[in-house]
């Protein structure tokens, strides 16, 4: 199941973020294999304790935290703190599956976010390219605003930048339905009970079943 919310930040949003962190000490990112990070991982990350830094990501944090649609379709029961990365000319992150937990102390990864914040036209190259399990690929260069979510155990890469420089946020969900299958059930049923409530209200059946299966489905599989 693919998340996209267009304008999570606006445009100006992403001009003033971008204005403020491009000039700042960006270092080489890192994993805690040395060896992986030098054969898979060539990208650029910021210190999230910047000042500047952290201002923004507190903006973003609270961006994707207070999104209701997004709450909606990923039942979060807690989320890593966001942080900045970079690509220029020839850097790309390449085939991986993200580590399934992550943070001091651990906590599990069920969704990937990231929002983009380089206008897709400064750049070129640097699409995340997704292979799902089902043999379904997909290519996304999202527009300066863009959040993109999507299960993490997704083989997917950021494919080498060829030109200008591609500036993202990126975090982690742990959803309080682990299933990737069980979101998108839940999800679809939550759609069609506001469909129902839409066209005849809330004192229909039909609404007052479809409420009843879509918080009982929740209780059943939420762990």
């Amino acid at each position: 199941m693919l998340i996209t919310l267009p304008n999570l930040l606006t445009a100006e949003q992403c001009e003033t973020i971008l204005k403020e962190i491009e000039p700042l000490e960006w270092k080489a990112g890192q994993a805690d294999d040395k060896e992986y990070t030098a054969a898979i991982k060539h990208n650029q990350e910021l210190n999230t304790k910047d000042p500047v830094a952290a201002k923004h990501l507190l903006t973003i944090n609270q961006a994707i935290v207070t999104n209701k649609e997004l709450s909606a379709r990923t039942f979060p029961l807690q989320m890593l703190a966001p942080r900045f990365n970079r690509y220029d000319v020839g850097q790309t992150y390449k085939k991986h599956t993200d580590a399934a937990y992550m943070g001091t102390p651990p906590v599990r990864t069920d969704m990937s976010i990231t929002v983009f914040l380089s206008d897709p036209d400064s750049y070129e190259g640097g699409e995340l390219e997704m292979e799902y399990s089902s043999g379904e690929c997909r290519s996304i260069k999202g527009q300066a605003g863009t959040l993109i979510c999507y299960p993490t155990d997704v083989t997917h890469c950021v494919a080498p930048v060829t030109k200008g420089s591609r500036i993202a946020a990126i975090t982690w969900i742990r959803s309080a339905i682990q299933d990737f299958h069980k979101r998108g059930i839940l999800s679809t049923v939550r759609d069609c009970t506001l469909r129902e409530r839409a066209s005849n209200g809330m004192e229909t059946k039909q609404y007052v079943d479809l409420m009843g299966v879509q918080q009982n489905l929740l209780r059943m599989w939420a762990g």
